[in-house]
């Protein structure tokens, strides 16, 4: 008995080491290696700045004087903004997205957000909100959830993949694993080892859902391994950036072509109450540079010849327009959304903007909601129009941005 547990402990650590956290209770597929070229035939990825990104520093209105008179310290100024459309300017941060605007395969949404029933200042809300992609904030599931959890031919065991801890936008379907690194994706074991442990749980009355876990980890595992995956080199071009290192692993599991539907890719530290730093030094510029650098390596490593692949970056709220004594900005409500793929109608900047002069207790009017945008991309480009209601059981689309 004691040797059992102590094995046990040990398949734990191997796990944890490897980077993968387990899924909840679930039924092992048996044909985890099925995945064909055809097994999907598009892939969505969700960007998610945790924080609340400072929309009004990422597309700058440089045509309205009350921005500048409300961010006296903080405003983008002329030579550090690159301008878009004679209303908005990109701040100079991301300008490595700039040529991928101007090919026409990326588009950014203004005023965009959480719905009506939605809004909320805190970060705790605003992110389950945002991942449940519902006004009933009683619901536990996550959007991506109910989006995989629909009888597919698609049995891939990476159908769907976080890019570090589980997060609950895929709550209400089983068979996502949490992945920190592929590259160390491994479990340290003897040959036959994984059937071992997979036995050893199977007869388990003690741990009846470690048996399924075990079962599911170890096959994961096997696949990862069989496939060589974590073992494609990193283009320079993505720089050292956390979020650089999440694309790139998305990127490599879009070009293994195993079935990937969609991937949930999280940036942190986007909480900018203070010290925000200059247009070209300090906190805002960093994060803007590691975002744009990063999204920029993507595009040109797994969308360039792939129509198939789209990308959204969104954030639970924007920031208050107005600076605040610490040279930071308080929580807000309306954002921006920003949509990258080949074969997208961009080049432009979707949504009604509202303006600075109208604001809702100090904060931009949110005038799309983010579920209208997520709704036009999978019913347009993932070709799932059909899903909808499961997906977003209490949202309609009123009209589609013409986004794709």
């Amino acid at each position: 008995m004691n040797n059992n547990h102590s094995s046990r402990r040990h398949f734990l650590k191997g796990m944890a080491a490897a980077g993968v956290a387990l899924p909840a209770l679930s039924s092992l597929s048996h044909n985890v290696y099925a995945a064909s070229p055809s097994s999907s035939n598009h892939t969505l990825v969700v960007v998610n700045l945790l924080g609340g990104m400072d929309s009004l520093s990422a597309l700058v209105p440089y045509h309205e004087a009350v921005y500048f008179d409300k961010r006296p310290n903080i405003a983008i100024p002329a030579r550090g903004r690159i301008d878009l459309n004679g209303q908005f300017a990109l701040h100079k941060a991301l300008s490595p997205l700039h040529e991928i605007y101007q090919l026409g395969d990326l588009a950014f949404v203004v005023a965009a957000g959480l719905g009506e029933r939605s809004v909320t200042r805190s970060h705790f809300d605003g992110q389950i909100r945002l991942q449940s992609g519902s006004d009933d904030h009683a619901r536990t599931d996550g959007w991506l959830g109910r989006y995989l959890n629909v009888p597919s031919a698609n049995n891939a065991i990476f159908r769907g993949v976080s890019m570090g801890n589980l997060s609950r936008i895929f709550n209400g379907y089983d068979n996502v694993p949490g992945i920190r690194n592929l590259a160390e994706f491994r479990l340290n074991a003897t040959p036959g080892s994984n059937d071992a442990i997979t036995k050893m749980y199977a007869g388990s009355t003690d741990h009846p859902m470690l048996a399924v876990q075990a079962r599911q980890a170890t096959a994961a595992l096997e696949f990862a391994a069989a496939r060589a995956l974590g073992s494609t080199p990193k283009p320079a071009a993505y720089g050292d950036s956390l979020i650089g290192n999440k694309l790139h692993q998305v990127a490599e599991l879009i070009h293994a072509d195993i079935g990937l539907e969609v991937a949930h890719v999280t940036m942190e530290h986007w909480d900018t109450h203070d010290d925000m730093g200059t247009w070209d030094a300090g906190n805002v510029h960093n994060l803007f540079s590691m975002l744009g650098t990063s999204l920029a390596a993507f595009h040109q490593e797994a969308m360039r010849s792939n129509r198939n692949v789209t990308l959204v970056v969104m954030s639970e709220f924007g920031r208050r327009v107005e600076q605040n004594h610490s040279g930071g900005t308080e929580h807000g409500t309306g954002g921006a959304l920003m949509v990258m793929g080949q074969g997208i109608n961009g080049g432009t900047i979707y949504g009604t903007w509202p303006g600075l002069r109208r604001l809702e207790y100090g904060d931009l009017k949110t005038t799309t909601d983010y579920r209208q945008v997520l709704s036009e991309i999978i019913a347009n480009r993932v070709g799932k129009a059909h899903l909808l209601p499961q997906i977003f059981p209490d949202y309609t689309a009123p009209s589609y941005l013409g986004i794709s």
